[in-house]
């Protein structure tokens, strides 16, 4: 889960595990993210993956896929098949709009590891200079 959860969505995702036939105040939300966003920023599709139990089964189920919500009227859920229909699912629920995409942040952190590692590296060679002088 992210730092900054957002609430209001969680809650419409378990609503909406309980509407479709899962215990959702149970559940356990492994991931809730912001994939995208439409201008103004009525419009946010959420990224989600949940273990939930079905009511009829009893048994655990691992449930992935987006939730679309406009601030202005309902929210929509769209379950992946599996894992492979995601990319054509997030193409066709964010036409449109602005994607935030997992490279970027996967780019920034590999960003600000090699800044580490090249600073680590120029402080050990002034030390080295230090020591020689």
């Amino acid at each position: 889960m992210p730092l900054i959860a957002n609430r209001v969505t969680e809650r419409d995702l378990r609503d909406w595990l309980d509407a479709s036939g899962y215990f959702g105040r149970s559940a356990r939300v492994t991931e809730l993210e912001l994939a995208a966003i439409s201008r103004p920023g009525w419009v946010q599709l959420f990224r989600f993956a949940v273990e939930a139990k079905h009511r009829e089964t009893e048994q655990w189920q691992s449930i992935a896929g987006f939730l679309k919500d406009d601030e202005r009227s309902r929210y929509e859920v769209r379950v992946l098949s599996d894992e492979s229909d995601r990319d054509r699912l997030f193409a066709a629920m964010t036409d449109g709009m602005i994607a935030i995409g997992r490279r970027e942040k996967s780019d920034i952190r590999s960003a600000l590891v090699l800044f580490a590692v090249f600073a680590i590296a120029v402080a050990a060679i002034f030390a080295m200079l230090r020591l020689t002088i």
